[in-house]
């Protein structure tokens, strides 16, 4: 009965009471009863646990509950709580009335314990009411208190006949041991789950160990999909390396039977394997973690012991060998970067732990640098050619190697070139500054760059000499009259000879005063002397032979030193900015600038 129920009989009680007394004001007046408020009570009047009530009244708990001569501890779930169970599972529990009354009842104990006598009892498991009085275990996680993976989320509810803890999670009652009819390794054998586990306890020559029946052992249990997460290229290597696979089992079992209520109690504390080591046991966010894994499925009793399913490989202390797709994905500024490879399959030619890399990796700030939709449009094979632009094979070239070729192009794995060079302390991929050299993985190095680095333009076979790409462009009017004027379509166009030129656009002329400009054109020396600092002779210097020459100078046409170097991840030529390299021509080579190379030619004087 609800309180409220109990309120309305004794209001009425009182109110026949009185009208029995009449006016005789010498009688007896009769003492109210008190009011008794049971843990079934508190739970009806409060709208956090409609299910709880609505599950206890279907079972017929709702009258022990309600016994006023008993005492009790309910750990009440929420309604939240028991939603969150999902509506399908709900139902088929309240078809199943005896099996939702022994579950109701794993959230009872038969006496009053309040949250300090709880605190007093952390780390160790009680009886509840259920038939099988089956355990619960006591822990706190920091200020927690946890009652197995379920959080006490409002303690010490008082009622006349116990006291209720609210708690998050519905708790199921621990599988019954019953009598298991396989071993260890016969359950693992038996499971589509376990094939690589199988595989790894045959390889270790652990099967008779673990199927001996004198012995009890508990093991956490990876799944295929654990390995996997592991990496199967991992899990190879360790195959084929004896001592590391038998350390790494042993790393999973324990020598004595842990079961899950057992390991809940252990919160906060440790369990030793049989390989010595202490893997940290913690319930976080609803979940048991053993070693780092979570647990997601507990208690599957063999004739030797118990098994715990996790969700990824125990490594402990063991010395599992990373690629250098590993070490990128654990880096976690390389999102980008991975994902990319993952999507192309390179991820699979990187992790091989038999070949050497050396991989200059961009950060995802350099990714996002390219700017919103720079990658979209490109196929899987284009997007592999930018990868592998930045991936020297069959080598592993420290930070020493590197600045020991500075000045050099290097062959990549896609089979274009790079250019390396130094600036100052500063070692540079192409345009690209080294950010932090010398990343090291066990199939190679990683030196983290921040741009991302873009193939060479296949040279194939032009059509048109020099002049003719400037005449045929919108971009070169002005250099296009200049060149005319200056005499030097003719040489220019000779292709017989091979030229480098920096070749400034409109915009780049526009920034010199028109006045000053037009008697620069007017003055042919001049003129000529300016065009010819724009030009490198017997020369087709590619972007990437330009990158290597960063830090020395260029002699132009007009014998005049011109200097190249790389500034704020731009190439910089005579003081003017590249900001377009390898317009191929059948003559050599252009390369758009955005400023005139001006030099040390004497500019005409102008009003």
């Amino acid at each position: 009965m609800n309180n409220t129920n109990k309120l309305l009989m004794i209001a009425m009680l009182s109110l026949g009471l009185a009208a029995c007394g009449g006016d005789d004001d010498d009688g007896p007046k009769p003492t109210a009863e008190p009011v008794v408020t049971t843990v079934y009570d508190v739970a009806a009047d409060n709208a956090s646990f409609t299910i709880l009530t609505d599950l206890l009244d279907l079972t017929g708990l709702d009258a022990a509950l309600d016994d006023e001569s008993a005492s009790y501890t309910v750990f009440a779930p929420t309604d939240a709580a028991f939603e969150a169970l999902g509506t399908e599972t709900l139902n088929a529990l309240r078809s199943e009335t005896d099996t939702l009354r022994e579950i109701l009842l794993y959230h009872v104990l038969g006496s009053e314990v309040d949250s300090a006598g709880a605190e007093a009892a952390v780390g160790q498991a009680v009886n509840s009411a259920n038939t099988a009085m089956a355990p619960i275990a006591i822990s706190k996680t920091g200020d927690d208190l946890l009652i197995n993976l379920s959080k006490v989320v409002d303690a010490d509810i008082d009622a006349d006949n116990g006291i209720i803890h609210v708690i998050d999670k519905v708790m199921l009652p621990p599988t019954a041991k019953g009598e298991p009819t396989q071993n260890i390794v016969e359950i693992v054998v038996g499971s589509d789950d376990f094939d690589t586990l199988e595989t790894a306890v045959v390889t270790a020559s652990l099967v008779d160990a673990l199927s001996d029946e004198t012995k009890s052992y508990t093991v956490f249990a990876p799944t295929d999909a654990a390995f996997e997460a592991l990496g199967m290229h991992r899990v190879s290597v360790i195959l084929d390396d004896a001592d590391t696979l038998n350390d790494l089992l042993l790393q999973h079992v324990v020598a004595t039977e842990i079961d899950s209520v057992s390991a809940y109690a252990a919160n906060g504390g440790q369990v030793e394997t049989l390989e010595g080591v202490l893997l940290d046991v913690l319930i976080s966010e609803g979940k048991l973690m053993i070693g780092g894994s979570t647990v997601v499925m507990t208690d599957i009793y063999a004739t030797n012991g118990v098994i715990h399913v996790i969700d990824t490989v125990i490594a402990g202390d063991i010395d599992v060998p990373n690629s250098v797709v590993d070490v990128a994905k654990a880096n976690g500024s390389f999102t980008v970067l991975a994902g990319l490879l993952e999507q192309t399959e390179l991820d699979d030619v990187l992790n091989n732990l038999g070949e050497d890399f050396t991989v200059f990796a961009p950060t995802d700030a350099a990714f996002e640098a390219l700017g919103e939709g720079a990658l979209d449009g490109l196929t899987n094979e284009d997007i592999s050619n930018i990868l592998l632009y930045h991936v020297i094979r069959d080598a592993e070239i420290d930070s020493t190697g590197a600045k020991a070729a500075a000045g050099t192009a290097v062959s990549v794995a896609n089979g274009d070139m790079i250019g390396i060079s130094e600036s100052g302390d500063d070692l540079l991929i192409n345009t690209a500054t080294v950010a932090l050299a010398d990343v090291m993985a066990d199939n190679g190095v990683i030196h983290v760059i921040d741009q991302v680095l873009m193939p060479e333009t296949d040279k194939g076979t032009p059509t048109q000499n020099i002049v003719e790409i400037v005449v045929g462009s919108d971009d070169f009017d002005t250099l296009e009259t200049a060149v005319v004027t200056a005499g030097l379509a003719g040489t220019l166009g000779d292709e017989g000879e091979t030229f480098t030129v920096f070749a400034p656009t409109d915009d780049a002329f526009a920034k010199i005063p028109a006045a000053l400009l037009g008697a620069i054109i007017a003055d042919v020396d001049t003129l000529s002397a300016i065009l010819l600092q724009h030009v490198v002779s017997g020369v087709e210097a590619d972007a990437v032979t330009a990158y290597t020459l960063n830090g020395t100078d260029l002699i132009t046409a007009d014998d005049a030193p011109i200097a190249v170097e790389i500034m704020d991840g731009a190439l910089m030529v005579g003081g003017s900015k590249v900001v377009m390299t390898d317009i191929y021509a059948t003559n050599g080579v252009i390369h758009v600038i955005d400023t005139v190379i001006v030099g040390d030619v004497t500019l005409p004087s102008v009003d």
